[in-house]
């Protein structure tokens, strides 16, 4: 959802005419909905909205719903309200607070430093439950999504799949900073730090993720014109 948002902006920046169709499904409406899908697309113009969606869908706890960014201090905000969140829901293990704070934070940062992008970044953080092997199983999901130029152009390279796998090491980074280039090798950590932990990062054509005796690199059709991130970290209530 953040990188369809992310990729809203850019038409809109560029004066495209955006005509959206809802889904018929009125479960997948109110799933938007219950992820803030409406509220963010009100950062480009007025939408219509012809009936009442019903209540939230129970099986997602929205943390953070989605939010734009465009400064370090929109994303200082950003993190205080996810660790707000996190804590009043009083079900979620304290634990897991600094990991997905880290997540975010570094995500969001990057977006910052190396995006180049007038309309910012998009996050979405929340608790949502899917059957794996028909037991429900809840995760926290961080997303954080830019439609800038892309992390191979970031680093000089002409290869998406390379420059990703490239940007998870230390130390590397396309800036002149001195202490950046950390970020995502601290994502990639805290992914590698427990089963079932998974990141996954879409930029251009390429598509890499990493976790817990995971790794994949592999090019796909759909290309995104800057980049994804999206953390998944499982979660038992208190």
């Amino acid at each position: 959802m953040v990188g369809l948002i992310a990729a809203i902006g850019k038409l809109a920046r560029h004066g495209c005419r955006i005509t959206i169709k809802r889904p018929n499904n009125r479960y997948a409406l109110r799933l938007l909905d219950t992820a803030g899908w409406r509220d963010a697309l009100g950062t480009f113009g007025e939408w219509e909205w012809h009936s009442d969606l019903g209540p939230p869908i129970r099986r997602i706890l929205p943390l953070l719903p989605i939010h734009n960014f465009k400064t370090f201090t929109d994303v200082e905000n950003l993190v205080g309200s996810l660790e707000t969140e996190f804590l009043k829901s009083g079900k979620l293990p304290g634990n897991l607070l600094q990991d997905v704070s880290l997540v975010l934070a570094e995500a969001a940062d990057n977006v910052i430093w190396h995006a180049n992008c007038p309309e910012g970044g998009f996050a979405l953080a929340q608790v949502r439950q899917r059957q794996i092997f028909g037991e429900d199983h809840w995760f926290v999901e961080v997303a954080v999504a830019d439609a800038g130029r892309g992390i191979s152009a970031s680093l000089g390279k002409t290869d998406d799949r390379e420059a990703i796998s490239l940007a998870f090491e230390e130390g590397v980074t396309g800036t002149d900073a001195p202490t950046r280039g950390y970020g995502l090798a601290e994502i990639r950590a805290t992914a590698l730090s427990g089963p079932e932990r998974l990141v996954t990062i879409h930029s251009g054509h390429g598509l890499v993720a990493k976790g817990f005796g995971y790794d994949l690199s592999r090019e796909v059709t759909a290309r995104f014109d800057g980049t994804l991130v999206a953390v998944e970290i499982p979660v038992k209530f208190r």
